[in-house]
């Protein structure tokens, strides 16, 4: 888990990542560190960061999307 510690403060360091990002990817390592807990593989709770981060983007991408359609509506 230290690894991946790192490389999310690294992420954090080198620029500001929206909270829907960091959302999704805090859920894809507890989703990943409960598959790892069964299966005992530690691989898969990077797996589920990566997916989390996957996710992330698109679901920022949604939010801004919807933001650009409202905002056009109320022009």
């Amino acid at each position: 888990m230290g690894c991946i510690g790192w490389i999310l403060y690294a992420l954090w360091i080198l620029g500001e990542l929206p909270l829907a990002i960091w959302g999704s990817i805090a859920v894809g390592a507890v989703v990943g560190l409960i598959i790892a807990l069964v299966k005992g593989d530690g691989f898969l709770i990077l797996y589920g960061c990566m997916w989390g981060f996957v996710g992330g983007i698109v679901l920022e991408l949604v939010i801004r999307l919807i933001d650009r359609i409202d905002s056009r509506r109320n022009r």
